[in-house]
């Protein structure tokens, strides 16, 4: 089989590399119905770039039990993750996530409906200021970066992520407040043997901040999430 794969799915994804709480994607819920597009597994890179992971998708979410919306227009989301793994004995990881949700009035697969969602793609990095600056934009952004550091002569991993829950006007908009409407995580965990064979205990630490920050006082945002 080649190093690509194509598909349609409900099983949850879990990106990024926090333990317990991950921003983008965890399997506390059940997944989305959706298409796909992925790596089956990582693609070496020229030279000593190291190797690539990613993967695509659109899908429909749907309402709980306990939520429910009466909308016209149905609800879509569309992203995607990659990660880059380098390092001489493949330690370090880099990558990002970015997912979009919004709107589209054609309910059925089709070309409009997939046009709609792509056209927030581009508009969705220039919402209005004044709708973006309390989140009441129709259209939900989300991006992230983060990094994972593994220490294998300690058995032990450091990881952090940094997420933006908001859309941006534009370039000036994301470069003067980076940390509008955004939230991090740094995690530690480690692992120790024991003497007796099969015996494992593992320490592990996580924090995740999501408390509005000092932008509040000129400028209202949105809390992540």
């Amino acid at each position: 089989a080649g190093p690509l794969q194509i598909g349609a799915t409900t099983a949850p994804q879990w990106w990024a590399p926090a333990l317990r709480h991950p921003f983008v994607a965890g399997n506390h819920s059940a997944g989305v119905p959706r298409l796909f597009a992925s790596t089956r597994r990582p693609i070496a890179l020229p030279g000593r770039l190291g190797a690539l992971e990613g993967t695509w998708f659109y899908g429909w979410p749907e309402d709980t039990p306990y939520f429910r919306t009466d909308f016209p227009s149905i609800p879509l989301l569309t992203g995607l993750m990659f990660a880059v793994t380098t390092g001489r004995s493949a330690t370090t990881t880099v990558g990002g996530t970015w997912v979009l949700q919004t709107t589209s009035s054609h309910r059925r697969l089709s070309w409009e409906q997939f046009r709609d969602v792509y056209y927030f793609v581009g508009r969705g990095f220039r919402t209005n200021v004044d709708q973006n600056a309390v989140g009441k934009d129709d259209t939900k952004n989300m991006f992230s970066l983060f990094v994972r550091k593994r220490l294998p002569g300690i058995r032990a991993e450091l990881y952090a992520e940094i997420m933006r829950d908001d859309a941006f006007y534009d370039l000036r908009d994301l470069t003067t407040e980076p940390n509008h409407s955004t939230t991090y995580q740094i995690g530690f965990h480690k692992l120790f043997l024991h003497t007796r064979p099969g015996r494992l205990t593992r320490l592990q630490v996580e924090r995740t901040q999501q408390a509005s920050n000092f932008i509040d006082q000129v400028r209202s945002q949105p809390t992540p999430y």
